[in-house]
């Protein structure tokens, strides 16, 4: 949440100035002591405009009918079970074990971390600052990049080099518009599957279950950044991985989205699979995730890459 606490004194800031400040975003909390205005927009066109005291003080339901993130800020879960270390963890269960993770970019550490248990079935978010390492983090994970000698990923305990992360794992990228290359949303699905694999996927529904079948035909650059965000979830299930990250899946995506996209990533981890997820996002955390790993207390490498 640091960011967003940064964001907000600075409009806060250009507020005293005398700025005029006009603000398109999904998350509502932080600007409740900022805004004065609040308009909502549908299909293009303003459905309704409230008063920001009207607007904040929305029950439940009526924000849930609108669509709306929460209006006020969402802690982290109170309770949630602490991941295994290598004293307690059970060598039967299966899941993706770190062991001695040591990275750099030149000279500096980035990643010091002598262990991590990422278990399958379950949920993990993986929080932490900005700059902390996590998406570096995630790199090595899908066999993208590599650890100094010594240090070992074992997938339901067995060995698993950079080739064969590459085979087993999947990310979601922050900025998804780098990974979607096809003519329309359709062919998206299921783009660079072997045809066998292909001819298994119900391309309609997965569509249907991410609020994205009426983009059927829709060219993908030409979807919003929240469409776009689902279209890469959509890709990731049809897949079939062993192995799922999802770099802040819910950037851009509203109540109904943020709903669609956690019972997706529950389904992808009742299958069996690994589901990671970077993201700063309390709401989406207390909508989705089973465990939580905060990389300020796994990495040992206390310096911040910002």
């Amino acid at each position: 949440m640091e960011s967003i606490d940064i964001l907000a004194r600075v409009l806060h800031r250009l507020k005293e100035l005398g700025t005029t400040i006009i603000i398109a975003d999904h998350r509502l909390f932080f600007l409740k002591d900022i805004a004065d205005q609040v308009i909502y927009l549908t299909q293009g066109k303003i459905a309704r405009s409230f008063h920001a005291q009207e607007f904040y003080a929305l029950d439940e339901p009526e924000r849930k009918q609108l669509g709306l993130r929460s209006l006020h800020h969402v802690p982290l879960p109170a309770s949630v079970p602490e991941p295994p270390t290598p004293e307690n963890a059970d060598p039967q269960r299966s899941g993706l074990e770190l062991s001695d993770i040591r990275f750099s970019y030149g000279t500096h550490e980035v990643l010091n971390i002598d262990h991590a248990f990422f278990p399958s079935g379950e949920v993990t978010a993986l929080i932490g600052p900005n700059g902390v390492g996590k998406t570096t983090l995630a790199r090595i994970i899908c066999g993208l990049a590599s650890p100094k000698r010594g240090g070992s990923l074992r997938l339901n305990s067995k060995r698993v080099g950079a080739a064969a992360r590459r085979r087993s794992a999947y990310m979601v990228m922050q900025d998804v518009g780098r990974q979607l290359f096809a003519a329309t949303t359709e062919e998206e699905v299921t783009l660079g599957l072997a045809k066998k694999k292909r001819d298994h996927i119900d391309v309609n529904e997965i569509l249907h279950r991410l609020d994205l079948e009426e983009m059927a035909q829709r060219h993908p650059q030409s979807l919003s950044g929240g469409q776009r965000q689902r279209l890469a979830i959509a890709s990731a299930q049809a897949e079939q991985a062993e192995v799922y990250i999802f770099d802040e899946p819910t950037s851009g995506v509203g109540w109904r989205q943020l709903q669609s996209i956690s019972a997706l990533l529950r389904s992808l981890a009742a299958s069996g699979a690994v589901v990671i997820v970077i993201t700063h996002d309390h709401e989406f955390i207390q909508e989705s995730v089973t465990r939580i790993i905060d990389m300020t207390e796994i990495n040992k490498n206390r310096e911040r890459n910002v």
